[in-house]
Order: structure tokens, then C-alpha cells, then sequence
């Protein structure tokens, strides 16, 4: 998720997502994901845990917001 379009959707809806910085970070995976050769080094176990964290969190913060309520 683009940080313009949280920002714009966080207007929108009473949607409590990750921080700028976070999904900034959560941006770059996907563009190293779309072009494999981008990517200089490795993946560290800790940025590959917290890539999934703020993922997750986006991903059930769009569900609690869709379906009204818990996960």
C-alpha cells in the first residue's frame, strides 16, 4: 500500500494503520519483490518478520474496517 493512498484512505475511513515510516519500508519489499535484481543483499530474518508483521496489520485493519468488528 502507497503511503499517498493510506494517507487519503485513513482520511476516509476510521482506519488505524501502520505509520508512514512502516509502510514505506513494507513499499520497498514489493518493489524488490517486482524486480528481483534490485535487491543488493540478503533478507535478514528480522526485516523478513517485521515485513510480515506490518502486512498483517494492514491486512486486518482493511478486514476489521470491512466487516465491522474483529478479525
Amino acid at each position: 500500500m502507497s503511503t499517498e493512498l493510506a494517507a487519503e484512505v485513513s482520511d476516509a475511513a476510521s482506519l488505524k494503520l501502520p505509520s508512514a515510516e512502516e509502510l514505506r519500508r513494507l513499499q520497498k519489499h514489493y518493489v524488490q519483490f517486482r524486480y528481483p535484481n534490485a535487491r543488493l543483499s540478503e533478507y535478514t530474518r528480522e526485516e523478513a518478520l517485521k515485513a510480515v508483521e506490518v502486512g498483517r496489520r494492514v491486512v486486518d485493519e482493511v478486514k476489521r474496517e470491512i466487516y465491522g468488528g474483529g478479525v
